[in-house]
């Protein structure tokens, strides 16, 4: 078969070919049917439309009129990234990185939906898909000059190890379960890990009303309770655990800011909520054994050095991609 090469939108794409004849695509789309007509393009997949994509002030129309295309061919939009078999993100304003991981897909530009409208066709995505960057952990010559920490409105409480936390706070959803951590456990080979840290400057000023500290809030939080045992702790203790860590490693944060940022953004809170259920599933489908209290203060004390070290060399936020041959 002869195929035709063009210019659409900022990508090159190649018309007359679909998933069928793009043995690439079809390794990613497992689930997907042969397409039985030009205007059925995803025959059910589940898409996941980043919050990147025509979020800006006055783009509603155009992200309104984008997720009518996706139904339009055939797409089932969904609200959580583990739930998307494909992902859409705008190019130039996401950095995508280890928090896409958690969607069961590829990662491709917006532009694919206007393309295959214009093609009348469902295109092969192979030009269209984003290989996430990799973020080596460098250590600068000299650390950053920490930032002031947010104004906080009630004293930051001092961290202290899972089996000594107290039940005096204050919210009763943030008491610790008595059971704490054991001491004496061992971790499983799936618990040699380290703390998922950003792979961008958190900024000081509503740091939680930016969709990239939100996903990896998400991914820090499934951490915390893969590895913060036990297991079957409430989700509230789980929060609070997170929210005192998360302080104690990001200098723009302080104790309570991830547990005060749900009061305003109650979606995310939802998210978190879900992130957190998946992860006593993969706990207890894996048999996941928590960190001794002792490791688990090594490995925050590892991450609090790594991340402030290397300050001055990340991204602030929001993030201005340098603009390549092919993008927008």
């Amino acid at each position: 078969m002869k195929l035709n090469t063009s210019s659409a939108g900022d990508a090159v794409v190649t018309q007359g070919q679909s998933w069928r004849d793009d043995g690439a695509s079809r390794a990613c789309f497992k689930e997907c049917k042969t397409i039985a007509s030009s205007d059925m393009y995803f025959n059910g997949v589940s898409v996941y439309l980043d919050r990147t994509v025509f979020s800006g002030k006055g783009e509603e129309a155009r992200r309104s009129a984008l997720k009518q295309k996706i139904l339009a061919f055939d797409g089932r939009l969904v609200d959580e990234l583990a739930d998307a078999t494909l992902v859409l993100v705008h190019p130039a304003r996401v950095l995508v990185d280890g928090t896409f991981d958690a969607a069961g897909g590829p990662v491709i530009r917006y532009h694919y939906i206007e393309d295959c409208e214009r093609a009348k066709t469902a295109l092969s995505i192979a030009t269209y898909r984003i290989v996430r960057k990799v973020y080596k952990q460098t250590h600068a010559r000299q650390p950053a000059p920490e930032p002031a920490p947010e104004p906080a409105p009630e004293p930051a409480p001092e961290v202290f190890p899972l089996d000594d936390l107290r039940q005096d706070v204050d919210d009763p959803m943030e008491v610790e379960e008595a059971q704490g951590a054991s001491s004496t456990a061992e971790p499983t080979a799936l618990q040699a890990t380290t703390i998922p840290l950003p792979a961008f400057r958190v900024p000081q000023e509503k740091p939680f009303s930016y969709p990239e500290v939100q996903h990896w809030a998400c991914t820090f939080t499934r951490w915390v309770t893969l590895y913060l045992g036990p297991q079957d702790r409430q989700v509230g203790s789980i929060i609070y655990n997170a929210s005192m860590y998360m302080g104690k490693i990001i200098p723009a944060l302080y104790a309570a800011s991830f547990r005060h940022s749900f009061r305003t953004y109650t979606e995310f809170e939802g998210r978190v909520h879900a992130a957190i259920g998946r992860a006593k599933q993969e706990a207890k489908d894996n048999g996941i054994i928590a960190l001794p209290s002792r490791e688990v203060e090594r490995l925050v004390s590892d991450a609090k050095s790594s991340y402030r070290s290397q300050l001055g060399d990340l991204l602030p936020l929001p993030l201005q991609i340098i603009r390549i041959h092919g993008d927008t």
